[in-house]
């Protein structure tokens, strides 16, 4: 049986119609027949290459959203790990002053652990201290980030400890200031060092002046 590649669609039972083509009878099925009119013909293969088409594009988002969900996880795990092993503290501190996170590092640095602080008032400003501190809270919440090379927070047993502080704002829904981000570096080792430094100078300068003067 021969069929001419111009012959019209037959209809068939099933909803499929038969193209003619080539001496090759090609299922096809009928799309946008309208009363009247000749139905158009979609290639059965066609309409294969469709549905993959449409099936590997519902794939790939769905994989986009499993890689998007994977690095959210793993950028939070790489967060979360960056904040615990940091040798500096990493405090934060909500509107009310209130102690929302605590790392090791300000465990061992002030002394509370952060069972006995999360959820309290922010215990470690000196009395003398405290226009500063609000100052800082007050330019945060403007969104600036404030450095102060040398200050002092007081440890859990009311000792001061020298301080290297930024403070940043923590954003939360439409950019709204939520909270404080502080890290914080102990330089009293450093500041030790600096003043023995000083002190061996000074000793030196002595001796060579009253080299000169004998």
């Amino acid at each position: 049986m021969s069929f001419s590649s111009t012959a019209a669609c037959g209809s068939a039972p099933g909803g499929r119609v038969y193209r003619f083509k080539e001496g090759a009878v090609v299922p096809t099925y009928e799309k946008g027949t309208a009363a009247g009119s000749s139905p158009r013909c979609v290639p059965l293969s066609s309409r294969l290459e469709m549905k993959m088409e449409m099936e590997t594009e519902t794939e790939k988002n769905e994989l986009s959203v499993l890689i998007g969900e994977i690095f959210k996880r793993d950028q939070t795990a790489l967060l979360t790990a960056i904040v615990t092993f940091s040798p500096l503290a990493v405090i934060v501190w909500d509107d009310n002053g209130c102690v929302r996170a605590w790392n090791p590092a300000a465990e061992r640095i002030f002394g509370w652990s952060e069972q006995e602080i999360l959820g309290k008032a922010l215990p470690t400003i000196p009395r003398e201290k405290q226009r500063e501190f609000e100052e800082i809270n007050a330019a945060v919440r403007q969104g600036e980030t404030v450095v102060i090379k040398r200050t002092q927070w007081l440890n859990k047993n009311g000792a001061a400890v020298d301080v290297h502080l930024s403070v940043a704002p923590v954003t939360g829904e439409y950019g709204r200031v939520e909270g404080r981000f502080g890290i914080l570096a102990d330089i009293s080792d450093h500041l030790r060092r600096e003043e023995k430094l000083q002190e061996s100078e000074e000793k030196y300068r002595v001796i060579l002046e009253n080299m000169e003067e004998g």
